[in-house]
Order: structure tokens, then C-alpha cells, then sequence
């Protein structure tokens, strides 16, 4: 090739890159910044809390593109209602963005496991690890479990139900056989009542003085529990006794 024919070649090449670059350049920082800017913009609304359809409705009729981003338990929002959005809301975007929703599927529940059968200190651990509580303990005699073990519960195994909820046993006190009769201690001395319940393997419980001027003082008025109640043995009895009221002088 002759030297004259490569110079042309080449200038013409160099004509063709540049063209290309200066067409590169108008359609990049001119065009298609001007077809962009151009293009509708819309303000993403606040959905979140609104149902599901709504909210899909809502960003419809803005020109945008609602998407299902998943679900997720949340106590504070009811289920078929949206807990989160992304963008969020007021955010400045344009026609046919995607905006992700995530549906709540309400408060978590858990499923109470069975405790009859069990310790208390194993229904405690039970409970807990289910993300619940013991509750109230009430005691009843059985000749089925021996004392200590839970014969029901308030809410039945598999029931589902919130976190956090307090769960009601009953327990037994062992059998018939182990409880024994309490002594009937009123207008005793405290003296005499302190003696018999100590002979009969009864724990002393709370002494509560009253005043009165009816009976002589140290005098068991009531007992909790009550005379010839069933309770096992060294069960702790609480006395009420009487006192000297004292008398006030008026001046």
C-alpha cells in the first residue's frame, strides 16, 4: 500500500472515531438526560398499616409497581396489613419504580406444651421455653400423682396462643391417706394452741394479734385454715389472737 493511500485510511478512521465520540457525548450529557428529566416523577405515599389490596391499589393508580416482599409477625399490626414498605414513604421517584410491600401476619403465637404429669420446676422450664409463664398453683389431693406433679392445666396442650400469657396448673397434694385434720384451736390459750399443733407436726404460720375487750388476751380467736380442714401433713397454720385493747384517756 502506498504511503499516500495509508494517510487516507487513517484520516478517515480518525473522521469515524471522532464522530462516534461526539455522538456518544450529545446522546449521554444531552439526550438522554432530557428524555429522563422528562419522564413523570411520583412521591412514594405512606402505606404501611393500610390492607394489602389497598395499598396495591393505591400504588397503581400512582403509576408505580407494587411488588409482595414476603410476610412477617408483628404484634403491632394487624394481619393483611402492610408493616414495612421500601422505598419509604415521600421518597421522590419515577413512574414504575418497584416499591416492595411486606405483609404482617399479625402477633406471634406459640403452642402451650403439655405439663400434666411433670414437676413444677419442669413446667416452669416448659413454659419458658415456649415463650410463656406459670401462673396461679392451686393444690388438690390425688391418689393418681404423688405430690408436687401438675394434674392439669388451664389451657389445654397445643392451644395456640400469645407470648407471654400466664399459664394456671393444679397440683397435687399427694393422696387422701397423706393429708390429716386440722385441730379446732379457737378460745384456746396461745400457749394450748402452740402445743397441740406442735404435737400434731403442724407448722406455726402467722400470728395476728386483734384487741379486743371481749375475751382474755392470748386467746386464739381464728386459724386459717379452718378447724377439720384435709391438709398435708406439716401444713403451716396461721392464729389470730386477742389483746389487751388499750383504752384511750380523752383529756
Amino acid at each position: 500500500m502506498k504511503l499516500q493511500d495509508y494517510t487516507k485510511y487513517l484520516r478517515l478512521g480518525i473522521y469515524v472515531l471522532g464522530a462516534f465520540i461526539v455522538l456518544f457525548i450529545v446522546m449521554n450529557y444531552m439526550v438522554m438526560p432530557s428524555v429522563v428529566h422528562n419522564k413523570e416523577t411520583v412521591e412514594i405515599p405512606t402505606v404501611v398499616n393500610m390492607p394489602r389490596e389497598d395499598a396495591f391499589r393505591l400504588l397503581d393508580t400512582l403509576g408505580l409497581k407494587p411488588m409482595d416482599g414476603g410476610s412477617r409477625m408483628d404484634a403491632k399490626i394487624k394481619p393483611g396489613k402492610i408493616a414495612q414498605q421500601n422505598p419509604l414513604p415521600k421518597t421522590l421517584v419515577r413512574k414504575g419504580r418497584r416499591v416492595y410491600l411486606v405483609t404482617s401476619g399479625g402477633e406471634e403465637k406459640v403452642s402451650v406444651p403439655t405439663l400434666r404429669g411433670k414437676s413444677i420446676r419442669d413446667a416452669r422450664f416448659a413454659l419458658e421455653r415456649s415463650g410463656l409463664l406459670l401462673g396461679e398453683i392451686v393444690f388438690n389431693p390425688s391418689d393418681d400423682y404423688p405430690a408436687g406433679t401438675i394434674l392439669s392445666q388451664e389451657i389445654a396442650p397445643q392451644t395456640s396462643i400469645s407470648r407471654g400469657v400466664r399459664v394456671n396448673v393444679t397440683v397435687s397434694q399427694g393422696t387422701y391417706s397423706d393429708r390429716v385434720r386440722v385441730p379446732d384451736l379457737a378460745m384456746k390459750t396461745l400457749k394450748e394452741a402452740l402445743a397441740l399443733l406442735q404435737s400434731q407436726n403442724f407448722t406455726i404460720g402467722k400470728i395476728s394479734y386483734e384487741p379486743t375487750i371481749e375475751f382474755p388476751p392470748n386467746t386464739v380467736l381464728d386459724q386459717y385454715p379452718q378447724a377439720n380442714e384435709l391438709v398435708p401433713l406439716g401444713q403451716s397454720i396461721d392464729l389470730f389472737v386477742s389483746q389487751k385493747q388499750v383504752k384511750v384517756t380523752e383529756h
